[in-house]
């Protein structure tokens, strides 16, 4: 069997086909095999610096920027929205309970003012929630690789929930 030259496949094509075929079949097979590999190899051995250059280029786009600083501000703004909401639920409670200073209930399964009393408890819990969770989405934003570097310089490093989310307690400032 001689494969050195067209004219060595082609008299083995002659005389026995079949073998020929796949012996042609399994040299391709392994040079794909190896192309693969290699292509596959390169790539991931150079996958973290690449990863590395990628996650730069990304975090000092023009987009990235753009949306980073936003985003500070929009849970900012939120925050403060929230404690003006905060305030007047707190005050609509305390109304509530300067009306009824001594309220027991009446004992059934449905009392209006229980419920209403009750009612105006959640909005207040319900605000110092989404409070929370708006500090807690600032915060996770001033330490995240993509958006620390972009925090204006009169925005805060980190702002604590419980602080920020009490309307007597002024907002901090960078």
């Amino acid at each position: 069997m001689v494969y050195k030259s067209a004219d060595g496949w082609g008299r083995n094509f002659e005389d026995k086909p079949v073998a020929t075929t796949i012996k042609l079949f399994a040299i391709v097979l392994a040079v794909g095999f190896v192309f693969t590999a290699v292509i596959w190899g390169v790539g991931s051995g150079f996958s973290y610096w690449w990863g590395r250059g990628g996650a730069v280029q990304e975090k000092n786009s023009t987009s990235n920027f753009i949306s980073a600083q936003a985003q500070f501000h929009r849970d900012l703004n939120a925050i403060e929205a929230d404690r003006t909401k905060i305030q007047g639920a707190q005050a609509s409670l305390d109304q509530w309970n300067q009306q009824h200073p001594n309220f027991q209930g009446n004992g059934t399964p449905y009392d209006p003012l229980a419920q209403q009393q009750a009612n105006d408890q959640e909005a207040l819990q319900g605000l110092q929630m989404g409070c929370a969770n708006e500090a807690a989405d600032y915060n996770t934003a001033a330490q995240s690789y993509l958006s620390a570097d972009w925090r204006d310089a009169g925005l805060p490093d980190h702002l604590d929930p419980a602080a920020v989310c009490d309307p007597k307690i002024p907002l901090p400032t960078g």
